[in-house]
C-alpha cells in the first residue's frame, strides 16, 4: 500500500491546480473566439454593439429556456440542457422590418427561431418557436418532366382566361 507523504500530496495539488487553469483560459479562448465571430444578417444591416447585445440576449434567454427553476425536472434535465447551450449557434438574424427581426439559432437538438424586437433603441426578446415566421417553398413530390422543367425555365408568361 502506497502511503502518501506531504510532498506527494504537494505536488499533485499542484499539477491538478495547473490542470485546472489551463482548462480555465481554454475555455475562456474558445468563448471568446465564438463571441467574436459576426453574425450573417438578411434583409439589413447591424452595428457590432447591435450583434453584440443581440447575441447576448438570445443566450439569456436560452438560459432562462433550459433552466427556468429550481424543480427536479430541471435538475434532470440539466445535463442535456447543457448539451443544448454548449452546441447552440446562431445561424443567422432576418430582420423582417425595421424594428423586428428573427433569429435562428441551430443546435444540436434542432433549429429554433427566436423574436427580437426593438423598442427605444434596446433589443427585447421574444417567443422561442421551431418553425420559422415564412413558409419555405413546397418540393415537388415528383421530379418535373422535361416539358415541364423546359416551361419553367421560359421567359414568356402563360395567361390563361
Amino acid at each position: 500500500m502506497k502511503i502518501l507523504t506531504a510532498a506527494t500530496m504537494k505536488k499533485w495539488f499542484i499539477r491538478s491546480l495547473f490542470g485546472i487553469a489551463l482548462l480555465a483560459v481554454t475555455l475562456a479562448g474558445v468563448f471568446t473566439w465564438l463571441g467574436r465571430r459576426p453574425i450573417p444578417v438578411i434583409g439589413g444591416t447591424l452595428t457590432r454593439e447591435e450583434q453584440i447585445g443581440i447575441r447576448r440576449l438570445v443566450r439569456r434567454e436560452m438560459w432562462k429556456h433550459e433552466f427556468p427553476d429550481h424543480s427536479w425536472k430541471t435538475i434532470s434535465h440539466g445535463p442535456r440542457a447543457l448539451c443544448e447551450l454548449s452546441t447552440a449557434r446562431i445561424g443567422l438574424v432576418e430582420i423582417l422590418r425595421p424594428n423586428y427581426a428573427e433569429v435562428a439559432v441551430r443546435s444540436r437538438f434542432g433549429i429554433y427561431y427566436y423574436w427580437i424586437f426593438k423598442r427605444s433603441e434596446i433589443w427585447s426578446v421574444g417567443p422561442r418557436i421551431r418553425t420559422p415566421s415564412y413558409s419555405p417553398p413546397l418540393v415537388p413530390s415528383r421530379p418535373k418532366t422535361e416539358t415541364e422543367f423546359s416551361g419553367s425555365l421560359s421567359n414568356h408568361a402563360k395567361v390563361s382566361f
